[in-house]
C-alpha cells in the first residue's frame, strides 16, 4: 500500500480564516486598562504588594505569577468578563499581554532560584557558541509604576 503523503498528487487541504476587513486596532495603554477596569487595579495593587522580604533562601517571581496568572485571565484579555458595554479591546491579547507585562514587571526581582542560575548559564553557553544575544531577567523598570498608577 502507498504511503499517501508520498503520492505527489495529494494535496494537503488548507483551512485559512476568513479574512474579515476590521480598522486597525488602536493599543489601549496601562493606565487606560485600570481606568476601564477596577478589578485589574485591584489585581495590581495585589501584586504590587508582594515583597521579599528575604525571610527565605531565595524567591522566584515566576513562581509566584504562576499563582497570581490565572486570575489575570479572568479580567482581561480572550477569557475576560469585562463589563457590559466596555471596550471590546478589553478582550484582545493586546490587552492581556499589556497588563500581564506590567503585574509580572511588579513583583520584586528573581534572588537565588533557578531563574537567576539557568539565566547565567544560558548565557554562558551563548558566549560559548559566539552568540551575542544575552538573556535577562524580565526588567524591573516598571516598579516605580506601582506608585504610579495608585
Amino acid at each position: 500500500m502507498r504511503n499517501i503523503q508520498s503520492n505527489p498528487v495529494f494535496v494537503k487541504p488548507v483551512f485559512r480564516a476568513s479574512r474579515v476587513s476590521r480598522a486597525p486596532e488602536s493599543q489601549l495603554s496601562f493606565a487606560e486598562l485600570l481606568h476601564a477596569l477596577p478589578r485589574l487595579r485591584e489585581f495590581y495593587d495585589k501584586v504590587c504588594g508582594i515583597h521579599d522580604n528575604g525571610e527565605e533562601s531565595s524567591y522566584c517571581a515566576n513562581r509566584s505569577w504562576a499563582q497570581l496568572e490565572d486570575e489575570l485571565k479572568t479580567i482581561v484579555g480572550w477569557h475576560a468578563e469585562p463589563p457590559e458595554g466596555s471596550d471590546p479591546r478589553l478582550k484582545t491579547s493586546k490587552a492581556y499581554d499589556i497588563a500581564r507585562r506590567a503585574c509580572y514587571s511588579a513583583l520584586p526581582d528573581c534572588r537565588n532560584c533557578g531563574c537567576v542560575a539557568l539565566t547565567g548559564y544560558l548565557n554562558e553557553e551563548l558566549d560559548r557558541r559566539g552568540v551575542k544575544v544575552r538573556l535577562q531577567l524580565p526588567a524591573q523598570d516598571v516598579k516605580e509604576d506601582c506608585e504610579e498608577h495608585r
